[in-house]
């Protein structure tokens, strides 16, 4: 895969993640254990694995949030 389209599929998949948040579980799931992008860890790391530091009263997510991380723990 270039660069170049490597680019392109991770910024959509940005666009997706940012429309909706949730998916990020299935995401991941699919792209196991493959490099990802730049601007893809980038959004991964800062809205979806660092939100416990972002929104630590939002129990609900952040308790979501826990179960998933430990799955893969």
């Amino acid at each position: 895969m270039t660069s170049q389209y490597s680019d392109i599929v991770s910024s959509s998949v940005v666009a997706i993640l940012k429309r909706d948040p949730r998916r990020v579980i299935f995401i991941t799931e699919k792209l196991f254990g493959q490099q990802l992008p730049l601007s893809l860890r980038q959004f991964i790391w800062t809205e979806c694995l660092l939100r416990f530091e972002k929104k630590p009263f939002d129990y609900d997510l952040v308790i979501f949030y826990q179960k998933e991380r430990r799955k893969y723990w």
